[in-house]
């Protein structure tokens, strides 16, 4: 069996094909190249081999083959070689959240497609280097969300605005909302309510922009464009919007915008959120001291749970 059908039915885990067996088969092969001195199939050989224990959850392993790849391509001097092993160090890095490694690494690599003229990859490139900003600004967020300091704060933000500019250059506006969204979350969470209904609103004008365009076309994702018949990002900077209001004590505005939130929940038929909300609302207006919408909207929620006996 070719090594590349052998390791297609180990990434699938096909009946029949045991991990052990196809490492020992990979290395019987990576042997042979070695003796033979074929260097170009050393490198492919521990790329395959990097691949299984990535999807196999071995980490460790699987950036020590993809180093060891690495470091022959660079002895060859092959920089479509570089650039493969390096991407496949990138994702590593990035699955166990060393994000400041695999920023690094994704920079290289865009530098390679640059000096190489593949500038269809380097778009895409940059796209990832975006999400990978967020990502790290999330991960930080959320290890920090007890015990966040200014210090940690402006990190966040500096890697969520970073993630922003660079899918704005590379016109991706779904990717850029989310960012955005989580910059809003990020002042949320550190209490600059007004930054956060600001970011929120930028997001959502940002997702706008593209909310009729085709699902499948250019760089737009069929996940975010539609949830059920509404923008996914619509709710998300809707219900942001409306949480940061309350958190602000303004509660007319949090009224206004968790009624809008409610409109999307209800005509996705989500009855278990719809409860949640009609709940919440039910508070805000008893705090505004208008009984009369309290009452409605508790017994609304309870007649929901009452039909569907939650």
């Amino acid at each position: 069996m070719e090594r590349s059908a052998l390791l297609a039915l180990a990434k699938n885990n096909a009946q029949n094909i045991n991990d052990t067996d196809v490492f020992v088969w990979l290395h019987s092969d990576l042997e042979t190249a070695q003796e033979i001195g074929n260097l170009r199939e050393c490198s492919d050989i521990l790329n395959s081999l990097g691949e299984l224990s990535k999807i196999r959850g071995k980490y460790q392993n699987a950036l020590s083959y993809f180093q060891s790849s690495l470091e022959i391509s660079i002895i060859i001097g092959n920089q479509r070689m570089q650039s493969k092993a390096t991407t496949f160090i990138a994702e590593i890095h990035a699955t166990m959240q060393n994000f400041a490694q695999s920023i690094d690494c994704q920079q290289k690599v865009i530098a390679i497609k640059k000096d190489i003229g593949d500038i269809r990859q380097e778009k895409n490139l940059m796209r990832e280097l975006g999400e990978t900003y967020r990502k790290w600004g999330d991960y930080i967020r959320k290890t920090k969300l007890t015990n966040m300091h200014e210090k940690d704060y402006l990190e966040i933000l500096d890697y969520q605005q970073r993630s922003a500019e660079i899918l704005r250059e590379v016109d991706d506006p779904w990717g850029e909302s989310m960012s955005l969204a989580s910059l809003g979350m990020t002042c949320y969470v550190w209490g600059a309510y007004e930054k956060a209904v600001d970011y929120y609103h930028k997001s959502l004008a940002v997702s706008k922009t593209v909310l009729h365009s085709v699902p499948d076309s250019g760089n737009i994702h069929p996940q975010h464009v539609y949830f059920n018949g509404v923008a996914a990002p619509e709710k998300l900077n809707l219900t942001g919007i409306a949480a940061a209001y309350l958190a602000w004590k303004n509660y007319p505005k949090a009224i206004e915008y968790y009624k809008k939130v409610l409109s999307i929940v209800r005509s996705n038929k989500n009855s278990q959120e719809e409860v949640s909300l009609l709940i919440t609302l039910g508070d805000l207006y008893t705090k505004l001291g208008d009984y009369n919408a309290a009452i409605v909207c508790n017994q609304q929620h309870l007649d929901i749970v009452q039909q569907n006996q939650y």
